[in-house]
């Protein structure tokens, strides 16, 4: 592994499409501890938020899936799709 390369079993695989066909490249895995909040973007035009705090974290090393507290009050064991990022605790 080279120098500032992130472990394979950290890694996600994305596949896209670029001017030449289909594409893949890998990206970090997502990270939260408990306490963070999750924020997933509405998926449809007119779609709001929806956040909660996550209460457990079931992944090695920070990663999915969480159990996560919706401001609504419902409580989810949830794998995040892209769609959603971390916020950590006490960030605005």
């Amino acid at each position: 592994m080279a120098p500032g390369e992130c472990p394979r079993h950290l890694r996600r695989l994305e596949v896209g499409r670029n001017d030449r066909g289909w594409a893949s490249h890998e990206e970090e895995a997502m990270k939260a501890q408990v306490g963070d909040r999750l924020v997933v973007r509405g998926r449809h035009v007119g779609d709001g938020e929806r956040s909660g705090e996550i209460l457990e974290v079931r992944g090695d090393k920070g990663e999915p899936p969480y159990r996560v507290r919706w401001d609504d009050g419902v409580v989810d064991l949830i794998i995040p799709s892209s769609d959603a990022t971390v916020r950590p605790a006490g960030a605005g």
